[in-house]
């Protein structure tokens, strides 16, 4: 009786994540042909929704949010994708997402929402409590901070600049 009750939760946890997955790539799959299909990604959402619900402490329950946040920010819903980010980090802090997810939420509000402030905050979070993590995210969320507010073309010069006093600075 009691295997039952193990084979059944085990059955049902993966039928979760079997669901999840697939409806992932589905609603995944209708950005990369240019034709979003909300009713895909909302079942997408709901599915990991009740993945987290059933399952709040599975390993794959930040990675989930994660890609439910990646799926909001591609539909433009930058709200719910900040929060979906702020809540992997703040309850699966030990998490290879949370990482990423203070990264993300990063980059959003400096490139795309343009809230330098958030993202400098945002970013020095990251650098607090994230940087021994990746050393490539750390570098890139230090020019990200050293570059917060310019121009494309400031950063080009920048660049370029640094690039003219290495070449002439003696080997």
């Amino acid at each position: 009786m009691l295997i039952i009750g193990v084979t059944s939760c085990t059955s049902s946890h993966d039928e979760m994540k079997k669901d999840v997955s697939v409806s992932l790539a589905k609603a995944n799959q209708t950005f990369f042909t240019n034709h979003p299909d909300t009713v895909l990604v909302n079942q997408a959402g709901t599915n990991i929704g009740l993945f987290v619900k059933k399952y709040p402490q599975d390993s794959l329950t930040p990675i989930f949010l994660f890609e439910l946040a990646l799926l909001l920010e591609k539909q433009q819903n930058y709200e719910k994708a900040l929060k979906t980010l702020q809540d992997i980090y703040t309850s699966y802090p030990a998490s290879m997402a949370a990482s990423k997810a203070v990264f993300f939420e990063g980059f959003l509000y400096a490139n795309v929402l343009r809230q330098l402030d958030k993202a400098k905050k945002t970013y020095q979070y990251y650098l607090d409590n994230y940087s021994a993590v990746d050393s490539k995210v750390t570098h890139d969320v230090q020019l990200e901070l050293q570059n917060l507010g310019k121009s494309p073309e400031e950063i080009l010069k920048g660049f370029e600049e640094k690039a003219k006093v290495d070449t002439l600075a003696p080997s």
